[in-house]
């Protein structure tokens, strides 16, 4: 039960972050457009954390 709680608070927040800022899902990654001038996504975060990329 508490994974379930907190995957989807998870995914909430990813939701949340969607509307904020220009991204787009690759599959179970969030792709945020942080310099949209470089023509790439440059940054994602994993639906239940971060990743640097």
């Amino acid at each position: 039960m508490a994974r379930s709680l907190r995957s989807d608070r998870s995914r909430a927040k990813a939701r949340s972050l969607c509307r904020d800022r220009a991204c787009t899902w690759l599959g179970r990654y969030l792709a945020n457009d942080l310099e949209p001038k470089l023509g790439r996504y440059v940054a994602t975060e994993h639906v239940h954390g971060s990743v640097a990329t």
